[in-house]
């Protein structure tokens, strides 16, 4: 017959159930409670339940207490409490999975466009517009070239010319010279 005993028990330990002359149900006080440990908790189980209940002895062991305690960790009945735990308790899965879409569209528009690739758009050219230019260099573009020039009407002589002529004033109120 095999079966797990405690051993090295010190004198503060209770032994409440033997088998063989061997414990396996020992009891101590703890704080304002006490432990009770089992060597191997088969009849609290339900076929142990089933087959040949003990009630007397669940009640001796559980005595007057009014909080128990099971700790059945090591069989993996352990709760998770993760993030997708508490998603799955307050019925958000379908939000999550809604924003796990969002943020894998929200990352592919970033990594490519969603129009299709245009020949003139690559060389930065459409329909007379400039693609990829701020409104200086555009400004600055329009001036150099000579359609510019004709289509603002001569803008950059109106330009110099008006420059001239409020340097040209300033000088005389100054009394400047050059």
């Amino acid at each position: 017959m095999v079966f797990l005993a405690f051993s090295q028990l010190t004198p503060e330990w209770e032994i409440l159930a033997t088998v063989l002359d061997h414990p396996v149900v020992v009891r101590r006080d703890w704080g304002v409670g006490e432990v009770i440990l089992v060597s191997d908790s088969f009849f609290a189980s339900n076929q142990a339940l089933r087959e040949s209940p003990q009630p007397a002895f669940l009640s001796y062991l559980l005595g007057d207490a009014r909080r128990v305690v099971f700790d059945e960790t090591i069989h993996g009945a352990k709760e998770d409490v993760g993030v997708m735990a508490l998603v799955r308790e307050h019925g958000l899965t379908g939000f999550f999975y809604g924003l796990v879409v969002f943020l894998a569209l929200f990352a592919w528009r970033g990594a490519s466009s969603l129009v299709p690739r245009n020949a003139e758009l690559d060389r930065g050219l459409s329909e007379g517009a400039l693609v990829g230019l701020d409104a200086g260099s555009g400004l600055a573009r329009l001036l150099r070239s000579p359609a510019g020039t004709r289509s603002v009407g001569n803008l950059r002589g109106n330009l110099e010319a008006g420059s001239s002529s409020c340097f040209q004033k300033r000088c005389r109120r100054n009394g400047g010279g050059n």
